[in-house]
């Protein structure tokens, strides 16, 4: 251990040059950090002055805390030493109090001014360390461990050690930071992560102190009982988040259902009206059919109509129209008449032989054929007229022509 150093004009203690070096590569990091991202103007001017200002407020914060940390010792309030807790913790106060009264100006939040300066803070911190233990500071209890090292006592401070080696609870320290380090440049939430680890650290590393830092409870440390709660309100925030978070994502959950439900709602009334609309087409449909069936026996009437006033007097543009129903009622009567020829031919009833008019006896079985008695007096003579438009002989009462189809006026 190396107390103090003789530049031969006076000597320094190697505490404050560790710690001088610590503060240089801090700044040199936070600059590098600032010469990478691009910050505003009044950022780049203003952020060393506030690290000097937190850096002295959390030295006489460091300062206060072990003194009440040791005022049942010392009978009152004495300043003999520093405690690392309470100059973290006033830095960090000063820290939140200059970004809160300068909030227009920056464009970092609290936590992301915390998260940019923990890296530069721990190379500071294992500096500091470094410090304490070439200046033979906060060691550790007495061993005859290989591990064990041999300080110088301190007269000066009342540390005696009496040849006994002690752990070396600076470079224990050392080395926990050196791990915080490593993880911490790798996550995104990095002040928390350091307090974290650094409280379970400082806890175990207090079980191997063998300097005097006062009490709080009897067999915990000062440091100890602040690990604890940092420990305790990480695991709470952690907790908090967590169930934020899980709160969150069950929002997210129903709001993904409630989605769904809308869309199957929807889909569902979509459907509905769909199927409405098309029984309601189909109904539209069914009216249009039976209009149309209207419509053409309507065009059937008046052409009928039209037929039977006008057949002679057509206009010259349905002249042919009108031959063409002439020839097909024609037609029709033709058809009529062997209709009738069929129905009036006599037949065999024995064997079903067709007969002629005048037959006695079957052509094909020989039956004879009975003959209907000759009765003038029941047959009535039926009075015909001539058609007004071919002259063919119809009955009186005929309204139309049974040759042309021509209606009898």
């Amino acid at each position: 251990m190396i107390p103090y150093i003789d530049f031969g004009f006076g000597k320094i203690s190697t505490f404050a040059i560790m710690i001088i070096c610590g503060i240089t590569f801090m700044f040199l990091l936070v600059h590098k950090k600032l010469m990478k991202e691009s910050w505003g103007v009044y950022e780049e001017n203003y952020i060393f002055p506030k690290l000097v200002f937190c850096g002295m407020i959390g030295y006489m914060s460091a300062a206060i805390f072990d003194a009440l940390f040791k005022w049942r010792e010392n009978g009152g309030i004495q300043f003999s030493g520093i405690t690392f807790y309470g100059g973290l913790l006033g830095a960090v106060i000063s820290l939140i109090f200059s970004i809160v009264i300068t909030k227009e100006n920056t464009n970092h939040t609290v936590e992301e001014w915390l998260s940019i300066l923990t890296v530069p803070f721990i190379v500071f911190h294992i500096c500091g360390r470094m410090g304490c233990f070439l200046g033979g500071c906060c060691y550790g209890k007495s061993t005859n461990s290989i591990i064990g090292l041999y300080f110088p006592d301190n007269p000066e401070h009342g540390i005696y050690h009496y040849g006994m080696k002690c752990y070396p609870t600076q470079l224990f320290e050392v080395a926990f930071l050196i791990v915080i380090l490593a993880v911490t440049v790798k996550v995104k939430k990095k002040f928390e992560v350091y307090l974290l680890l650094y409280a379970a650290a400082r806890f175990i590393v207090e079980f191997f102190r063998g300097d005097d830092r006062g009490y709080i409870l009897k067999g915990i440390s000062p440091a100890q009982m602040i690990s604890i709660i940092i420990i305790a309100a990480e695991i709470g925030i952690g907790m908090k988040r967590k169930f934020s978070e899980h709160k969150k994502h069950e929002g997210e959950n129903m709001e993904v259902f409630d989605n769904i439900g809308k869309k199957i709602t929807a889909t569902s009334h979509t459907m509905v009206q769909k199927a409405k609309g098309i029984a309601d087409i189909t109904g539209l449909k069914a009216q249009i059919l039976d209009e149309q069936k209207k419509r053409d026996s309507y065009y059937t009437n008046l052409g009928r109509e039209y037929y039977d006033l006008k057949g002679r007097e057509a206009l010259p543009e349905l002249q042919e129209l009108i031959e063409m129903i002439t020839k097909s009622s024609q037609r029709i009567e033709e058809l009529h008449k062997s209709i009738s020829t069929i129905e009036n031919i006599k037949t065999c009833p024995v064997c079903g032989q067709a007969l002629n008019d005048g037959t006695l006896f079957c052509s094909g079985c020989g039956t004879k054929i009975s003959q209907p008695e000759d009765s003038n007096s029941d047959i009535q003579k039926i009075e015909t007229k001539p058609c007004i438009n071919c002259g063919c002989e119809i009955s009186t009462d005929a309204v139309f022509c049974t040759k042309c189809g021509i209606k009898q006026i």
